[in-house]
């Protein structure tokens, strides 16, 4: 939508609206990967080393369940 709304002004160049939305757009993801390490920092000490070894040998067991949870979710119905 960003992207979209840089496009119609065409008074940019669409260089410059591809850079501008870029940036915006990496900034954001930056930061989401910034609260991701952090939260897993947080999660490593609080789960300790034996919390850790369940917690990985667990995510692979229930990751195809959420996966499909969200795909029956998010799915695009078309006419609906």
């Amino acid at each position: 939508m960003v992207l979209g709304q840089r496009l119609a002004d065409r008074t940019v160049p669409i260089e410059h609206a591809f850079a501008d939305v870029e940036s915006l757009l990496r900034s954001r993801a930056e930061q989401a990967v910034a609260r991701a390490r952090e939260n897993d920092e947080r999660q490593l000490k609080e789960f300790g080393a034996v919390g850790r070894w369940l917690r990985d040998r667990a995510f692979p067991l229930f990751a195809p369940l959420i996966a499909r949870q969200l795909e029956q979710q998010y799915a695009f119905t078309p006419g609906v």
